[in-house]
């Protein structure tokens, strides 16, 4: 009982620390509202990997990779506010398509190549943009401390399973519920108001990279 009452608890910190909107929800609503809801919900995966990785830095307590955090996070940051910068560029130049794009003359071995390269860089963008958020760490670290989910000095394999399965089920089945409504409600809106949407992500995108420089350099938000 107690075994499960802990999973329960870190599926819950992983859909918490992952629902706030934030770069990575920007991006995966704006794929699946250009009808690519398969492609958003890749890169919430990416980030829920992320997030299971950094949870077992804060519940796990695992020194060495924290020390490492801790000793490079200002250029951890300044990478990181370059990468979404990066991001909610392409997201304001790019224009929505009226219908998913497809390749009219590719064979079978080109298209499964094209969707394990689009694939393997939606997952990776979402992954990048998740570790090295410190922010993600310090809500993992309240929210365990308000679930009671820090495991002991000595934490075993099972414990420390469940914490890591439980962090990354939590966070990806909040991108998942994500993915499909966005796609779901993409009928209903005109292209205009999904372009215009897809400004106002892009610009959402560029705020966060610029306030992560700003907060290198010491300079208020």
């Amino acid at each position: 009982m107690l075994t499960v009452l802990f999973l329960f608890k870190a599926i819950l910190a992983g859909f918490i620390v992952a629902v706030p909107v934030g770069p990575i929800g920007a991006i995966v609503m704006r794929r699946a509202l250009h009808g690519r809801w398969a492609s958003g919900l890749v890169t919430g995966l990416g980030a829920a990997v992320a997030d299971a990785v950094l949870a077992a830095v804060a519940g796990l307590g695992l020194t060495l990779v924290l020390s490492y955090l801790r000793d490079y996070e200002s250029a951890i940051r300044f990478f990181g506010g370059l990468l979404l910068i990066y991001f909610g560029v392409r997201m304001l130049v790019q224009h929505p398509p009226h219908l998913p794009q497809k390749q009219p003359d590719e064979t079978l071995n080109g298209r499964r190549l094209r969707i394990l390269r689009e694939s393997s860089a939606d997952f990776s963008g979402g992954f990048l943009l998740t570790i090295i958020n410190p922010a993600t760490f310090v809500a993992f670290m309240g929210v365990f401390a308000a679930l009671d989910l820090f495991v002991s000095e000595a934490p075993t394999v099972v414990s420390s399973a469940l914490l890591i399965l439980g962090v990354f089920a939590g966070s990806a089945l909040w991108w998942l519920t994500l993915a499909l409504a966005s796609a779901a409600v993409r009928s209903w809106l005109s292209y205009s108001l999904i372009e215009w949407i897809n400004r106002v992500l892009g610009v959402l995108v560029i705020g966060f990279g610029l306030a992560t420089l700003l907060s290198v350099f010491g300079l208020p938000i």
